[in-house]
Formats: structure tokens, C-alpha cells, sequence
């Protein structure tokens, strides 16, 4: 073969090679359009993944974490960080199960936290999963509706010996009053007879308390003034010399319907508070507005207040801090409020008279 001939014959080769090297690029490069577009879809697909699971995350009402291996937490919803926030939170949400933490503010939460490991195929621990759930509003609805069961269970024992009680009371009043007047020169026994006359008329009005909370009476409705209701509950708050006390009354002259007479038994129970816990005297404000369909009524004292822990109880019926106290008074308060269809509020922070700030409101048009 002559030398022409093998310079041809290369070149040919090298067109052959050129060729199938243009058909192996053009291949190449079509399957690295497809991989590519194949890449932007399974990038698109994982990023709409995510924006799903968290969206899905945002709105779950319990708190959920995802660990790493060393339990860093990688992953976390809203709820979860807000629980989790409290220092004191972070030891205590390590152990599965039921708990309570105090929150910065003092208000205690219940939490159940439940958690589940995370490992890969080859049974190796990648992470983990964390659920924390806030059953706090759960928890204080069962207490509620234990509190009813109990308060319930006594109205029924109530009123069935409430007649067997009140005939031999009335017996003691009745005798009491005769010695009293017989004795009238004997101041001593007077001053007993008294005593007597007061530790009756104090036990039949336990007795009415618990007849009320268990099965309180249909509802009076009528029309009356504000501002002489506040008035009225102020005077029968206080037994005897009231110079002790400074009571700021604030209310409009306006005409409201609801049942006078257990709203004045209301409202005096919350003023009679505030005034036994300033044994050596104090101020109180009673406030009362209108506005936005509804009626409120707000006492306030400069006395001792409540702690975060005594406002959560203050409402159990016989719960109470004073010695001389029966437990019976805020209960009654809060069957009252129900029974017009409005709600019992206690501000834990307190007034700016140092003391405590109850309240309550009743709708402008109560139930009947």
C-alpha cells in the first residue's frame, strides 16, 4: 500500500472516530439534559416535601422535634420551641411521660412527652423523634368537672339533711334568744347567747351555700341600677364599723337585667373578701363598666393577694388560706356567674393596689 493510500486511509479513520465521538458527545449530552431535568424535578419534589412537612409541623397543635444521633434537635415546630424555651423545661422533657413545668411567668403547664428512635436500614440509630403535648387546659377541665361531681355528691347529702339540720338549729337559735332575754342583766351569758345565735345563723348559711352551688335556683330576671347594686353589696359586705376600710365604688347609673338578688350575693362575697383579708383595714375598689354586650364587675384589694398557686386553687370548693375561713364563698361567686352565662376570671399579677383583682361578667342579655 502506497503511502497516498495509507494517509487516506487514516483520515478516514479518523472521520470514523470523529464521527462516533460527535454521536458519543451528543448522547452524553442528552442524558445529561435528561439527569438534569430529572434533578430539577426531584429537587423541586423534595423541596415541595418540605414545605409540606413543615406546614404540616406549623400547624400541629402538639410540639414535635426531630434529634440527631448526638440529640441535637435539627428539627422543631413552634409549639415545641415555646415549651421547650423555659430553662427549667430542658431537664425535665428529657424522660418520657407526664409532668409539670413552671413557666417564667409562674403559671404551671402539664406536658406528656413521648419519644421514638430513628434507624437506618442497617439497624444503625440515626436520630430520634420527639412528641411534647400540652395538656394543661385538659387537665384543668377534668379537676372542673370533678370539683362539679363533688360539689354535686354534697348538694344531694345537703339536701337531705338540710331539714334534718336546720330543725334543731333553729331549736338553738330559738333558746338561745329565750336565755339571752331572760339573762339580759347578765352580760356574760348575753355575750355567749350571742355566740350561740351567730355560730347558727353561720352554719345554716353553709348549708344555703352548698343547697346553691349543687342546684342553684332558676334565675329572677329584672331591671336595676349599677350603680345601686354596687352600692347595696358594699354595705352588706361589711358587718359593723367600716371606717377601717377606704371602698372606692366605681359605677355608672345605668339600668342592667340579671338577678339582683344573687348578683348583690355575688359581689358582696368578693367585697367581704377583700375586707376579711385586711383585718386591720385597707382599700378596696369595686368597679363596674358596660360595654360590648356585656356587664363587669371587678374587686380590688390592697391585701395580702394570691400567689400563681392559691389563684390556680382558689376556686375549689372548701379551699381556703384563712382559718376561719369555709372555702365556699368564690365557689358560689362562680355558680352565680355561670348561671347568667358569663365566666369568673382571677388575675394572677394582681392590682395596683397591691393586692388581689377578681372579676366577673355576665352577657347584657342573661339566660333565663
Amino acid at each position: 500500500m502506497s503511502t497516498e493510500q495509507k494517509n487516506l486511509s487514516a483520515v478516514e479513520g479518523l472521520d470514523e472516530m470523529a464521527r462516533a465521538l460527535a454521536t458519543v458527545s451528543d448522547d452524553l449530552l442528552a442524558s445529561y439534559e435528561r439527569l438534569e431535568r430529572r434533578s430539577q424535578h426531584m429537587e423541586h419534589e423534595l423541596e415541595r416535601r418540605v414545605n409540606e412537612l413543615e406546614t404540616i409541623l406549623a400547624s400541629l397543635p402538639t410540639g414535635v422535634a426531630v434529634r440527631d444521633a448526638e440529640g441535637r434537635v435539627i428539627r422543631s415546630n413552634a409549639v415545641f420551641d415555646a415549651l421547650h424555651s423555659n430553662a427549667e423545661a430542658a431537664d425535665i422533657l428529657n424522660t418520657d411521660g407526664e409532668c409539670a413545668l413552671m413557666g417564667a411567668d409562674g403559671t404551671e403547664r402539664h406536658v406528656y412527652r413521648k419519644s421514638s428512635l430513628i434507624t437506618s436500614a442497617k439497624g444503625e440509630l440515626v436520630g430520634s423523634v420527639e412528641i411534647v403535648d400540652d395538656r394543661t387546659e385538659v387537665r384543668q377541665l377534668s379537676e372542673r368537672i370533678h370539683d362539679m361531681n363533688k360539689m354535686a355528691a354534697l348538694g344531694t347529702m345537703a339536701s337531705g339533711i338540710a331539714h334534718e339540720i336546720r330543725n334543731p338549729l333553729n331549736a338553738v337559735q330559738g333558746y338561745s334568744e329565750l336565755i339571752r332575754r331572760e339573762l339580759a342583766d347578765d352580760k356574760k351569758l348575753g355575750a355567749w347567747s350571742n355566740s350561740i345565735v351567730a355560730g347558727v345563723k353561720e352554719v345554716d348559711a353553709i348549708i344555703s351555700s352548698l343547697l346553691t352551688i349543687a342546684r342553684p335556683e332558676p334565675l329572677h330576671l329584672s331591671e336595676f341600677s349599677l350603680e345601686d347594686l354596687c352600692a347595696d353589696a358594699a354595705t352588706r359586705a361589711i358587718d359593723g364599723d367600716s371606717s377601717l376600710w377606704t371602698i372606692e365604688l366605681n359605677a355608672p347609673a345605668q339600668e342592667i337585667e340579671g338577678d339582683k338578688i344573687k348578683l348583690r350575693q355575688a359581689l358582696r362575697n368578693l367585697i367581704a373578701n377583700a375586707v376579711n383579708v385586711q383585718p386591720e383595714g385597707g382599700e378596696i375598689r369595686v368597679t363596674a363598666t358596660v360595654d360590648s354586650g356585656r356587664n363587669t364587675f371587678l374587686v380590688e384589694d390592697s391585701g395580702a393577694g394570691f400567689n400563681h398557686s392559691t389563684a390556680a386553687r382558689c376556686r375549689e370548693p372548701f379551699f381556703t388560706t384563712r382559718a376561719d375561713g369555709c372555702g365556699l364563698g368564690l365557689p358560689l361567686v362562680e355558680t352565680i356567674v355561670r348561671l347568667h352565662g358569663g365566666a369568673l376570671e382571677i388575675d394572677p399579677n394582681g392590682s395596683d393596689l397591691g393586692g388581689a383583682l377578681i372579676s366577673f361578667w355576665i352577657p347584657s342579655n342573661p339566660r333565663n
